[in-house]
């Protein structure tokens, strides 16, 4: 009974509380509360922009010192080895320079800032030369300096080189054709044929890829250039 009467005591006070408040009385609470609401909301807003700001401050500072580290490591050299088909330094940029000293595969030498495609500015055993970025074993600092050099002076070899590697994307450039390229190898390198004969079978697809200007016919298995005929 005693339960009773408290349970019963605290609807009515309840409802004593509910019936002293008006409707003007809440909207005003609730006008109230929006309108901290909004001001929360601002201060968010605010502190996400300084966020974002902070972070591409960030981003630009670690650039700035990446920066001035690889240049601070080319101008004492970065070491690089040389890959399974020796090296040669020479006394100019480019194959007609005179032979200063062989070097053996893996041994390693110094590169420096300085690149005349496909030759970098070289030290091996205190001489001083030129070595072709084809005799170096991969290095990601090597690397892009090539890639920045041929985005500002050969788009197109930059695109051809990032998708297919430094190779083949010279002998696309140079409009060749070879058994084992991709159609897209072939498209980028000789642009679209003139007409495509389809075939489908259960051995997959086969095409034939006609060049009428060139008289060049090539023929391709599931994507793969497998015959050639010119």
């Amino acid at each position: 009974m005693r339960q009773f009467y408290t349970l019963t005591l605290i609807l009515i006070f309840s409802t004593s509380f509910l019936c002293g408040q008006t409707a003007d009385d809440l909207n005003k609470e609730l006008d109230s509360l929006t309108l901290i609401l909004e001001k929360v909301n601002l201060k968010i807003n605010e502190f996400n922009n300084q966020k974002t700001e902070i972070r591409q401050q960030i981003s630009e500072l670690n650039q700035k010192k990446n920066k001035i580290e690889l240049e601070n490591e080319f101008a004492i050299g970065i070491p690089v080895t040389i890959n399974y088909m020796g090296g040669t330094l020479r006394d100019k940029p480019n194959i007609s320079g005179s032979e200063i000293i062989k070097i053996p595969t893996g041994d390693t030498i110094l590169i420096f800032n300085c690149y005349e495609k496909p030759y970098f500015k070289a030290a091996y055993k205190e001489k001083v030369g030129y070595i072709s970025h084809s005799s170096l074993n991969n290095n990601a600092k090597i690397e892009s300096i090539i890639k920045k050099e041929l985005s500002e002076t050969n788009p197109k070899l930059a695109s051809l080189t990032q998708a297919y590697g430094a190779y083949y994307a010279e002998k696309i450039i140079k409009g060749e054709y070879w058994i084992g390229m991709t159609d897209k190898m072939a498209r980028s390198s000789l642009g679209s044929p003139d007409n495509i004969n389809n075939t489908t079978g259960s051995w997959g697809v086969h095409e034939q890829w006609v060049y009428s200007k060139n008289d060049i016919y090539l023929y391709f298995e599931n994507g793969k250039l497998t015959s050639i005929q010119d």
